[in-house]
């Protein structure tokens, strides 16, 4: 029964490691796809001749 709970308290800091990569990686790629729109702002800003929005 011992060997069992380790066993399942094993499991459940796995899971609970996994849902916190996916989390950070989520955060990552949203900082990812804004400094991507940012870039595309500026460009848009440099090749139309307006002023980038803040």
């Amino acid at each position: 029964m011992d060997e069992q709970t380790r066993l399942s308290a094993t499991e459940h800091k796995i899971e609970a490691k996994a849902n916190v990569v996916d989390k950070v990686n989520k955060i990552l790629d949203s900082k990812e796809r804004r400094v991507k729109f940012v870039e595309n702002q500026k460009v848009q800003a440099l090749v139309f001749d307006k002023k980038p929005k803040k």
